[in-house]
């Protein structure tokens, strides 16, 4: 493929824009490469896709779970929902939000965990026996 890594680096770049980055990238070098063989043109559009799909539903939701702790399908789901709800924006912050709602569930889930210092639950004259120990 003639200019491969330029074509290469170019759909790296659009991939920065969610959903539809990389469908742009690979349009554009298949449309510029259907002036240079036509048949290249539609293996390379093949071929793209079918890596395109494979990194999007199955590496990067697994990668972006082990970074978050978050299952696969949930992250799937949230960036669903993030699309549906806020759009683009939605979608940069679905995974974020979701990993806050997952942390908040898991403090209020949990009634071993010790109250924090500042939460609303937190006294720390709780431990004292007497008014005693509390002069200095």
């Amino acid at each position: 493929i003639p200019f491969s890594l330029l074509f290469a680096v170019f759909i790296g770049v659009m991939e920065i824009l969610p959903f539809i980055g990389a469908t742009l990238g690979i349009g554009t070098v298949t449309i510029i490469l259907t002036f240079i063989n036509w048949w290249l043109a539609i293996q390379v559009l093949i071929i793209s896709i079918i890596i395109q799909q494979i990194k999007d539903n199955l590496i990067a939701p697994r990668i972006m779970g082990n970074l978050t702790g978050l299952p696969p399908v949930i992250i799937f789901i949230a960036l669903l929902l993030g699309a549906k709800i806020g759009g683009l924006l939605g979608v940069i912050l679905a995974i974020p939000l979701t990993g806050v709602i997952k942390g908040v569930t898991e403090i209020i889930g949990d009634p071993t965990l010790p109250p924090q210092t500042g939460s609303l639950f937190y006294n720390p004259f709780s431990k004292l026996s007497s008014t005693k120990e509390l002069e200095l």
